[in-house]
């Protein structure tokens, strides 16, 4: 009797880590002020969406490192006037990724149109910037841009690793 308890029990919890993982449209959103500070904010939200999401410690990372530099590169340079601005971040899972919407006031940049960074040269020959952006187009599966009403929008897919 005990043993079908615990069969039954585990039956349950297993249909509903399928169902939630499968089918279910996972989804968190956060807003934070263009402070350095707010990055705390993110990494916390990574973790509970990775672990709602059951994504792997690879994407989980890869998430974190593309939204730190993303958002590092917003809150420095979109906002020249130093006011407080709201910065939006969805976050969604779709089947085989991760998807993330970043919507923000600020100076109008499109990340894909950043100058190429210069790979040839040795580290401490290279001009300082565009990196960070580089490896985060090389990251994402889809990225997109676009600037609406004085509003960007970056939203980008990373491919949810399987192990």
């Amino acid at each position: 009797m005990e043993n079908k308890i615990k069969l039954e029990k585990f039956t349950i919890l297993l249909y509903n880590t399928v169902i939630k993982v499968f089918f279910k449209k996972i989804r968190h959103k956060i807003c934070i002020s263009n402070d350095l500070k707010e990055l705390e904010k993110i990494s916390k939200i990574i973790e509970i969406f990775s672990n709602d999401a059951c994504l792997t410690c690879k994407t989980t990372s890869a998430l974190g490192l593309i939204l730190d530099e993303l958002l590092s590169n917003i809150i420095f340079y979109s906002f020249p006037d130093n006011k407080t601005n709201e910065i939006k971040i969805l976050f969604e899972k779709s089947r085989k990724t991760a998807d993330v919407t970043i919507e923000y006031g600020g100076i109008e940049f499109d990340p894909r149109n950043a100058p190429k960074p210069n790979l040839e040269s040795l580290a401490e020959d290279r001009q300082i910037g565009g990196l960070g952006i580089h490896i985060v187009l090389k990251m994402t599966h889809l990225f997109e841009y676009k600037r609406k009403k004085e509003v960007n929008t970056i939203f980008l897919k990373l491919k949810i690793d399987k192990e």
